[in-house]
Order: structure tokens, then sequence, then C-alpha cells
């Protein structure tokens, strides 16, 4: 189609753009493509048609149907549009014939012309064409900048066509114009703005959303631009479309209130949020003169649904219908309106999320006798998600499509999405009145992805304690260096020796199987000595942190039942007014003369090796009670292997679940256990240890790890992998170590206490590059994470849920807290009987590559960038560290879930 040479702006009827009009015109200068604005289908016509009749048809349409024929011009910024002849419309005759794939050709012609940019100024905004694909059938392409037509009015055109056409094959004359002139359905807008009724839709809307909810969207990723749209489509099945109507007839209203109902539901159940707020495209027409009369004044309704209020399907269909039909009664305001009188003093507001479409539009039409089966090609930009759904009214199965922002989702995401949509609407359409929340929507193969190949993590666990592997360890490489602490190096024939004597000295003081024994030492070799001679007595030791006020060691003293306290000469004078029968390792001369052979206790891997004081969920402090296996199966993970951890630097105060990492891995595997200098822990002191001691591995909280990326990123360059966790991690510090030390890895990991230190990890590799979200990863060996709703159903890939930890390094639970411990392990309905999970409090989804991507926490904890600690505590754990506490991080307590 092409316009007059001779046309101007001073030629043909000048019009002013209606608000909808106004709406695209303005995002249409927003658009870098130049065709996001392109919209239309093309109709596969089941018979010959005659192109010289169709031609003459074309034009007879476009004379009748003004908007067909509009150009638009600018005057000082304001646009107007204007009439032009249809003179010289034309529709181009393609004859595909000759073409090895005459289809083939024809949607490749299309593609190219649907992709052309537009200028609104300039270029013709509306193409026809018609292509021969076979002797008895034509595709009848038309495509319009939606700036002129919405979908309602593509209805209008195409039906009018079809009249037109069969009129002139049969030698009739068409019956009279059914189009209205344009300038009535501008003035019936501007009468509508003019009225109270706008003042009366405004108060509505305004009332409405007073106190907007969260937009409940599907899409995870911030756009960088507004991408591509992707579609993938599906269609119901016959017996769905029956059923539909089924569940409808009790809830007394129509199928399309049921999709949208349907939707919200959906929506819901993938964000966990229950106050919804469905987009509901509209024609916004409810005056019948304008309801003929082609043009664009489509409109979104937010159809703002409390899905808590309605318990089945057919409770929340018949709420969502008195919804729906006070929403109709003020379909006029539009939507950019009330966006703006939300926010008046310019801030960001959005309502949407996923829209959804109902096209109930009849296309029961034939051309000159032969039907149509209609495509469409594109309805315009999305925002986000479109669900979009046709009704043809012609035989054609009901067409779902799932139109979406290739920036927020992928091509997976997307048909997964809409996989489970249609399963939904299966259930509901089955079952009217079933539950919603316990609709099923996870398919088979998604169920077994998730349970099983996700957590397809056991390795074998040696079925023996601490101390037996330690000692086995002793007896293969004894003149091995184990404990590197300043010019102090033990072998590990040395330090079993030294730890012998000291358990020896305990088990004289009454220290046997699971007595708790209170170490208060900084890190140092007395500290490493005296956790062996712990376990090799039997016993269970509890790190006391040397920054902790005495009331709290106390407490911890008390109510472990520590009997005996090992410290230093340095922490000696300190008063914990606690009756504990002291031992001092750096003072007592019988140490030196006690046996040095191996006690010989029998400990059972059952049997608990620690107990650890964080403040937890509650804020109440609470002691964690970790066993042999627990840790045992941390060390017998595979990623230690292969020399990475080989000297491993110890930092962590023992009180911190970090430290079980730091003397563990590299003891139980013929490594060293190299221990940082005393005294104030700043970013200098790290860098030259981790340089000069020629560190192969380090754990270093989130808030520290992006202070040393920032101030000293090349200071990494000798280790092998650098591990990382505690909050949300900063993608441009990681890059950053990254660019500086192209043999690093950085392992990004998650983990609370009650997981023994870690229960995840994302390592990652030069040269790949960071992206906008880095994920806490997949689980580590011996363990199980699901991701579950607050009805502990696993969730769909890409939908928030809490995280609950399965398996081997599943702590026992809360010392002497049984009905914490009842509230926070609870039995695992997933694992083998008598498996048990851990409720971590953390919100978190599986992405597309199968990862977990930390999301947030599911309680109200207060937080400090990212960790709890009490009121009282901040003081005693941020002392000391001064670079550490201007980033308000301690060793290891602000992990998410700790």
């Amino acid at each position: 189609m092409v316009w007059s040479h001779d046309m101007t702006g001073t030629r043909g009827v000048r019009l002013p753009l209606s608000e909808s009009q106004l709406g695209v015109w303005f995002a249409h200068q927003m658009d870098p493509t130049g065709r996001a604005f392109n919209v239309g289908e093309y109709l596969v016509i089941h018979g010959c048609i005659d192109p010289v009749l169709f031609e003459a048809a074309a034009r007879q349409v476009a004379e009748e149907g003004e908007s067909l024929r509009v150009r638009f011009e600018e005057t000082n910024g304001e646009p107007w549009q204007l009439l032009g002849p249809s003179s010289d419309w034309s529709v181009t005759f393609h004859n595909m014939m000759s073409e090895a794939c005459p289809e083939d050709a024809a949607v490749a012609w299309m593609k190219a012309d649907f992709a052309r940019s537009v200028d609104l100024l300039r270029d013709p905004l509306v193409t026809w064409a018609l292509f021969k694909v076979a002797q008895d059938r034509f595709w009848w392409y038309h495509r319009y900048h939606h700036i002129l037509l919405d979908g309602f009015s593509l209805s209008l055109v195409v039906r009018r066509m079809a009249e037109v056409y069969t009129a002139l094959v049969r030698g009739v004359l068409p019956s009279e114009n059914g189009f209205g002139p344009l300038h009535l359905l501008l003035e019936d807008e501007a009468a509508y703005r003019a009225s109270k009724q706008l003042t009366d839709d405004r108060d509505y809307w305004v009332n409405r959303f007073a106190d907007p909810p969260e937009p409940a969207r599907l899409g995870h990723r911030p756009p960088r631009t507004h991408g591509s749209v992707l579609r993938t489509t599906s269609y119901l099945a016959p017996s769905v479309m029956e059923g539909l109507r089924s569940p409808v007839w009790k809830a007394g209203t129509s199928w399309p209130v049921l999709m949208i109902a349907t939707t919200a539901a959906y929506l819901q159940r993938m964000t966990g949020l229950h106050d919804v707020v469905v987009g509901l495209s509209v024609a916004a027409r409810p005056n019948p003169i304008t309801q003929r009369i082609p043009g664009m004044a489509s409109n979104v309704l937010p159809i703002r649904i409390d899905v808590r209020t309605a318990g089945t399907a057919t409770e929340l269909v018949r709420q969502t219908s008195q919804m729906v039909h006070q929403a109709l009664h003020h379909q006029r305001y539009r939507h950019e309106d009330l966006l703006r009188e939300l926010r008046p003093s310019g801030n960001e507001q959005i309502l949407l999320g996923p829209e959804i479409n109902i096209m109930p539009l009849g296309y029961d039409v034939r051309f000159a006798g032969h039907p149509v089966t209609a495509h469409n090609i594109s309805n315009g930009p999305v925002d986000d998600l479109k669900i979009i759904i046709y009704d043809r009214r012609n035989q054609q199965r009901v067409r779902v499509d799932f139109d979406a922002n290739s920036e927020l989702y992928s091509a997976d995401e997307l048909a997964n999405h809409q996989q489970r949509y249609v399963r939904l609407l299966e259930a509901v359409v089955a079952d009217p009145d079933q539950p919603v929340s316990r609709i099923g929507l996870l398919s088979p193969q998604e169920r077994h992805r998730l349970l099983v190949e996700s957590n397809d993590t056991a390795v074998p666990i040696p079925a023996t304690s601490l101390p037996a592997l330690f000692e086995a360890q002793v007896h293969a490489t004894p003149q091995a260096t184990a404990v590197v602490f300043e010019d102090t190096t033990l072998t590990y024939a040395q330090l079993n020796t030294r730890a012998n004597q000291l358990a020896h000295t305990l088990i004289a003081r009454g220290v046997g199987p699971e007595r708790a024994v209170a170490l208060l030492l900084e890190c140092s070799v007395e500290l490493v000595v005296s956790i062996l001679a712990v376990l090799k007595a039997g016993g269970t030791y509890v790190p006391l942190d040397t920054r902790y006020p005495a009331s709290r060691m106390c407490m911890v003293m008390q109510e472990t039942g520590a009997s005996v306290l090992v410290t230093d000469r340095a922490l000696r004078a300190r008063d914990f007014l606690h009756s504990a029968d002291i031992v001092i390792i750096d003072a007592d001369p019988g140490l030196a003369e006690q046996n040095a052979a191996d006690p010989g206790i029998a400990c059972d891997p059952e049997q608990l090796a620690y107990v650890m004081y964080t403040s937890g969920s509650t804020g109440a402090p609470k002691g964690i009670a970790v066993t042999h296996r627990d840790v045992v199966s941390l060390a017998s993970d595979p990623c230690w292997r292969g020399g990475d951890h080989e000297r491993v630097l110890v930092h962590s105060p023992s009180a911190f679940d970090a430290s079980t990492y730091e003397l563990w891995v590299p003891l139980l595997s013929g490594g060293q256990a190299v221990i940082a200098p005393p005294g104030e822990l700043d970013i200098r002191t790290l860098e030259q240890v981790i340089t000069q001691q020629q560190i192969t591995s380090v754990f270093l909280t989130t808030a520290l790890f992006n202070l040393m990326a920032e101030q000293c990123p090349g200071c990494f360059a000798g280790t092998r992998q650098v591990w990382t966790g505690g909050e949300m991690i900063s993608p441009p510090a990681i890059q950053c170590v990254l660019d500086a030390c192209p043999e690093t890895a950085v392992v990004h990991v998650y983990g609370p206490t009650e997981t023994t230190t870690f229960a995840t990890c994302h390592p990652i590799r030069p040269p790949h590059r960071v992206q906008h979200t880095v994920p806490i990863g997949r689980p580590m060996a011996n363990t199980r994470v699901y991701v579950l709703d607050a009805g502990l159903r696993l969730v769909p890939p890409g939908v928030v849920g809490e995280l609950y930890v399965a398996g081997a390094g599943l702590a026992r639970g809360y010392l002497r807290r049984p009905g914490l411990t009842a509230g926070r392990f609870a039995a695992d309905p997933f694992g083998p009987p008598g498996a048990r999970m851990y409720r971590t409090g953390d919100l978190v989804r599986w992405n597309s590559d199968g990862e977990l991507e930390f999301v947030g926490r599911a309680d109200d904890q207060v937080k400090i960038r990212g960790f709890r600690i009490e009121p009282g505590e901040v003081e005693a754990v941020l002392a000391g560290h001064p670079d550490v506490a201007r980033a308000a991080v301690v060793a290891r307590e602000d992990r998410p879930g700790d």
C-alpha cells in the first residue's frame, strides 16, 4: 500500500489524537528499533481468491475505514492525524508457486516487512499483501502500526473485508458501510473526559489503589533494554473448553472470568503474593456507536484480587467476577491517568506485572464461501508478560499465547510458565471445588529433576569419628606439616602428640563422651591442639568468642554444662563467674609429662563434636549441636580434592563455623592449616599472610571479600580458590578478582551453622563473565535441598520459596531446646524414612541453569548488612576488626540463614 505522492498536511481532515494514541505516540519515540508497535496477522484462506477483486475490496474497506488511511504530522511538538484519500491504496500480490516452499517464502517476506522500522511522520503505516501459496490456498497478510488500530479493530476490518470481497465475487453491491467515522470515536472520548463519569471513575480507581500492592511479576532479571517479544503457543483441548463452562455455571459467570481467576491463582502460586493485580486488556468502547469504528481505544484495567479470601476455585471465580464487573463499569479511565494520580511527585509506581487479553473476536468469516484460519503475528510491545486467549469462534481450538519481554524471560522459562498455567487451568476445570493452593503445578519430569537430579549428591562417608580420621592421617604422613603459626610449625606427628597429652589431662579431669569442654583461645596452635584433645577424650568442644561479654560466656558454659575451661595465660584473668576447672594450656607444667599415646577412646560418629552458639532467627543465643558425622560429611566432599585446599588460611574465630572448614578440611586430607597472626585483622594483614604464606584457599565473608576486591584484588593471585558468602554478593567485586587473578576461582557459598558450614556452592572460574545475579549454586556432597511453599510443597523452577536443607551434614538440633529444634528441624517428606530437613528461613529460587539464587529472608529479622546479631552483642562482635567492622561483618555470622 502506498500513499498518494501529492498528499500533504493541508489536504485531508486534521484530527487530534486519542488518549490511547498519544500513549503509543510517546512510547514509539522511546523505541530505539522503531518497530515495537507493529501489529498484525495473516489469514489462511482455504480456497481460491481473485487478486483483482481482492484489491477492489481492499480499496473500498480503506475508503470506509478512515483509520486505515491516517497519516501524522507534528506542529510545535503536538501531533495530529490527517485523513488521506484511498485512491492509491493497493494490495501487493505475490504468487509464491515458483518457490521451492511457497509457505516458507511467504513467511520470510512477512518477517522482513514486520521487522521494518517505521517513522510515524514519513513512512506508510499499513501493509496489505496477498500470497498464493497453493492452487486453493491464499494468505492475506495485514500489518499496521498500533497507533492506528487495536485488536478489536482488527476483527472489524477482517469481517468487513470478507463481506465486501464476497459481495464483489457474487456481483452484488456490498452492504452499507459498516464503519462509523473516526471523528465520532474522538468526540465520544472528548465528551467522556469532560463528564462527571470520568471523575467517578477516577475516584473508584484511586480508592481501589490507595495502598497499591507489590506487582506480582514472574520475571526475575532486570531489563537492560526493552527486549524483543518471545512467544510460546498452545491450544486448549475441546474437552477443556467444554469443562470450562461447567464450573462457571456454578459461579454464575462466564468462562473468560474463569481465565482471569486462573491467572490470579497462577500469579499467587508463582510469587507467594496474595494481593494480586492482573492487567486486563479491554476495548474500552461501552458506546455501541464506537464499537463500529476502527481505531485505537484499548485500555488496560488493573484487576485487584485477594486470593487469600477464596479457598476453592469456584469461590475465586465468584470473587473475580465481582472485581471484573466493577472494573468494567469504570473501564474508560485510562491506566496512564491512574499512574499519574498515584505518583504526583513523579516517583515510579508500577501496578501491573503480567496481563491477560481475552479476545473472543468473531473470525467465523468466509471469503466467497472459503473459511479462514487466523494467525496472529504480534500485538505490540510487551513490558513483562501477556497471556492472550484467542477464541475465533470458527471451529478453531482456543489458542493460548504467552508473549514475554525477552529481557525478563528465556524461551525455556516462558514455555514452562505456559505449561504450568495450562496444567492449573485443567485442574480447575476438573475439580472447581478443590482448594487452589493444593493444586500441583509440577510435571512428573520437573518433580524428578528437583527431587532426584538436583539432589544427586551422595558420596561415601567414612563411618568413623574425627579423631580416628585424623590419626589415620598421622600414620599416613607423620612428618608432613600440619599447622603453621608465625614461626611455629608442627608436623602431623607433633600435633598428635601434643593433642594426646592434653587429652589425657582432660580425661583425668572427668572429660568423657559428650562432656562439654569450653575453649577460650585466640586463633593459635593451642586452639588446634585443644580441639583435637577434647575430641580424643570423647568430649564435645564449645568454642567461646573472646570478644563476647562475660555474661554471655557464663550463660554458654552453664547451658552446655561445661565443667572444664581450656584457656591460656593471656586470657586467664577474665572473671566468668563460673566454677569451671581451668586448664591453662601454655602454663601447665604437667602437660609435657602426660602420656603421648592415643587415648583410644571409642567415639561414635553420631556423638557430638562441638556446640556453637549463634543468635539465630529468634534473636536469642542458641547452641547448635553438631556431630562427628556432620563434620566428616563436610570433609568428605570431593570438591576439596586436587590440591586447591593444600594450605588453608585459619582466621575465623573458633566460635563461628567457618573454622570447621578452615581446620578439618586440611587436617583430614594431609594439608596445612595456616593460622593468621593475632591482633587486629585488617585487610593489609590478610593480604600479607595470603601472599607470604602461599595460601591456596581461603574463606571470606561477603563484606570482607568485597572490601578486599575493591582495595587489593590482586592479593588473591597466589590462591587457587577463594570461598565467600554471607549476604548478597557484589558481581563487580567477583569480576574484579577474576580479572586480577586469572588462575583463581571464586566460589560463592551458602550454609547456615545448622547444616555444618556449607550447604551449597557456585564456583566461578576465569574467563567467566559474572552476571547481574550470582547463584548460591547446587547442593554439596550428601546434601539435599528443597524449595518449598508454605504448605511444604515443591515450587517450580523460577518460583520463590523457602529453602530447606537435608542430608548428612544436618546438625542434631539445638542443645537443650527441644521446642525450638522441633520448630526448625522437621521430618523430610521427600527423603528416606527417618530423614530430617532444616528450615533455613531463607527465600530462594531455582534458576534456568538448575542453580539456587538467594532472594531474601522469609521473616522480619532485623539484620545489619545481611547478618543477625543481638543489640547487646554488636560492640563485642565487631571489636578488634576495624576494616571488617566498617563493613559490619564478622567471620561467619553474616551468612543468610545463620
